[in-house]
């Protein structure tokens, strides 16, 4: 499985980054769940903690360690995050801490599969191996990604007209960007959707995502963008061998139109 962190580490530090022109902090409650997001985003400190930036591979935290399951199923709470949309202004600072910390323990990992190697086919071994963790991470981080970005609208829907019109390019800009982060995550989606080695229930994992998400922001996404995805949809489709999958990727092609 190929890796992606020249594709995906620069955007890690999240989509949160992106929020901060628009939002400002309030303290609020997230509609997302307040126990979720406190245990995802105490999950991630002790993650930090029990694998910190330089760990090995072998060191890394497993979905099938009993011990680390647990502090890995909360970082990785995708179920919580949808459950909470719309998501809307209030709480969605407390949302960007928990994704911001899922985004530094999945560049752990990623920086650990290229570690003391110059074999690329033994970095792509080492992902495949925690393909179930990286799945998990990558979902996630789209999921969430996404979340925030309904928060971010709804700021901009509530704030008053003459302040929205002085504050116009830079919401544009703002607003594209997230997108365009959201976008150059699916895309990295995809590529892993045409790797052999991924397992299919991963894959649908991973398909079900985009499909779900990215009609919630593929309309401001520019035409370039959309002309990308959609090309990546026709070359991978023909080579999809689960039907549930490839039933996703169907739907991810009808959302970015013709």
């Amino acid at each position: 499985m190929p890796l992606l962190p020249s594709r995906l580490l620069p955007m890690l530090p999240l989509l949160a980054a992106l929020l901060a022109p628009l939002l400002p902090a309030p303290a609020a409650q997230a509609q997302v769940a307040p126990e979720a997001v406190r245990q995802g985003t105490d999950a991630a400190r002790e993650l930090a903690r029990l694998a910190p930036e330089g760990s090995p591979a072998t060191a890394l935290p497993r979905l099938s360690d009993p011990r680390a399951a647990p502090l890995l199923n909360a970082l990785w709470n995708s179920q919580a995050v949808v459950a909470g949309r719309p998501q809307p202004e209030a709480g969605t600072p407390e949302l960007q801490r928990w994704g911001d910390g899922a985004a530094r323990v999945l560049r752990v990992y990623l920086t650990a599969f290229a570690a003391n190697t110059a074999n690329p086919a033994e970095a792509e071994r080492r992902m495949a191996a925690f393909q179930d963790e990286t799945t998990r991470a990558f979902t996630f981080l789209l999921r969430i990604g996404t979340t925030l970005q309904q928060g971010a609208r709804d700021r901009v829907r509530r704030l008053p007209p003459a302040q929205r019109q002085a504050e116009q390019a830079q919401i544009d800009q703002g607003l594209r960007r997230m997108s365009l982060g959201l976008a150059q995550l699916s895309q990295g989606i995809l590529v892993q959707l045409g790797q052999p080695v991924l397992k299919p229930e991963n894959a649908r994992l991973l398909a079900t995502a985009v499909a779900e998400d990215l009609p919630l922001f593929a309309s401001s996404l520019p035409t370039e963008a959309r002309q990308e995805l959609r090309q990546t949809t026709t070359r991978l489709l023909p080579t999809l061998r689960d039907p549930a999958t490839r039933t996703q990727v169907e739907r991810i092609r009808q959302a970015v139109g013709s």
